[in-house]
């Protein structure tokens, strides 16, 4: 079942992936069109001022030419009053002035690579390439579209490669030569083998005995029973019978049993008054939902008053959290070190999710004597140990996970 359980781990994280590329190919795609559109827009503004440039030059030769006729025309003139022997001569037209030059030749539009990232854009981690197989930490990872308005998207976990010794990292976790067998052994598939029914009422005994207890507590008819289910009327059928009925829903292998025994025609009267009970609750549709919703509707009031002042606790731990400077770091640090273990495998990861946290003290060192929540203790004593008292920048931690339960609905 483990390696079952394992396979599916790491389809989803492949389909994932896969999902996570896709978008990101989106996003430069749309990069690059936005940058030809303002490259063929740069080219245009350009060739608008290279005839701008022309049309000027020809205006300044027009009035140049124009001046040097009038100084002919007066010294002319001047001539033929001092003797009209010398006829006035006429100056040749001036040459048309040359036309404007050609734009220069667009050039090749930048690389993808080679354009800076405007601010705020998502880079693509890349894969770091391990020297030994290293264990999975099973973190549930945040997709980049995730990360805005979260403490990840202002951390770089990057530029910790360098700082922390990830050779010894290494050392210390890496695994043996065992390789991973996804095949799915025989006793696992007798697992799913259906059970046979063994039973005169067509129910287990211990199910029957809690039926009965049901059936005499309620002193309800099954006809009035499943019609208080459909109106949601806990009048009829009170909060805690509900939840005792919640108890008692049809299994599968029940439900697959009265169907047959309905197939069979066999007479639904000479079932006990469990069973004619099970057997109305087998017909309802969506009897578990509706099961739901009147309970949540009998336990509303009390659930807000149980919550309310838990969740002005969370809500007070929740902003200690995100204003503490070195929760970010150690949150940089965890990032880092998980990246380093899984980006070979399952792709770097932008951030993860809080309960991922439970799963540092899984992850064990080849002699399985060192988990990874230790390493990263240790490391952080080494090379942060500013960082040894983070637990002082929060307040209200205790009494908000105190209020862990109150959360079940």
């Amino acid at each position: 079942m483990d390696t079952t359980k394992e396979r599916d781990m790491y389809y989803a994280n492949l389909v994932e992936t896969q999902n996570e590329l896709e978008m990101l190919s989106k996003i430069m795609n749309e990069k690059d069109e936005d940058v030809k559109q303002k490259g063929s827009l740069l080219q245009e503004r350009e060739k608008e001022l290279e005839n701008l440039r022309g049309t000027l030059k020809l205006k300044g030769k027009g009035t140049g030419s124009g001046g040097g006729g009038k100084e002919e025309s007066q010294e002319g003139d001047g001539g033929s009053q001092v003797g009209e022997k010398a006829p006035t001569a006429l100056a040749p037209p001036a040459p048309p002035p040359p036309g404007p030059p050609p734009p220069p030749a667009p050039g090749p539009p930048p690389p993808p690579g080679g354009m800076p990232a405007p601010p705020g854009a998502m880079t693509i981690k890349r894969k770091i390439q391990t020297k030994y197989r290293l264990p999975m930490f099973n973190w549930v990872a945040m997709k980049p579209q995730q990360l805005k308005g979260t403490v990840f998207n202002e951390l770089d976990d990057d530029r910790l490669l360098k700082v922390i010794n990830f050779d010894e990292f290494e050392e210390t976790f890496k695994l043996g030569g065992q390789e991973l067998h996804l095949g799915l052994s025989s006793d696992s598939l007798d697992h799913f083998k259906e059970k046979k029914i063994e039973a005169v009422s067509l129910l287990e005994a211990n199910r029957l005995r809690n039926v009965a207890i049901f059936v005499r507590k309620i002193e309800r008819s099954p006809e009035v029973i499943t019609q208080a289910i459909n109106n949601f009327d806990l009048s009829t059928l009170t909060l805690e019978m509900t939840e005792i009925l919640l108890k008692l829903i049809p299994k599968d292998e029940e439900i697959k049993a009265y169907k047959q025994y309905e197939r069979d025609k066999k007479s639904v009267a000479a079932l006990t008054e469990e069973d004619k009970l099970m057997f109305q609750l087998v017909k309802m549709e969506r009897l578990h939902q509706k099961l739901q919703v009147m309970s949540f509707i009998g336990n509303f009031q009390e659930s807000v008053h149980l919550m309310t002042p838990q969740l002005h606790a969370v809500i007070a731990a929740s902003r200690s959290i995100k204003s503490s400077t070195k929760i970010r770091k150690m949150l940089e640090i965890i990032l880092v070190f998980g990246n380093y273990m899984n980006s070979g495998k399952r792709g770097a990861a932008y951030g993860f999710k809080m309960q991922s946290l439970d799963n540092l003290i899984d992850t064990k060192s080849q002699d399985k004597k060192v988990t990874l929540m230790h390493y990263i203790a240790s490391t952080v004593k080494e090379r942060f140990p500013e960082l040894l008292n983070f637990e002082s920048e929060l307040r209200f931690i205790e009494k908000a996970a105190q209020g862990k339960s109150v959360w079940t609905w």
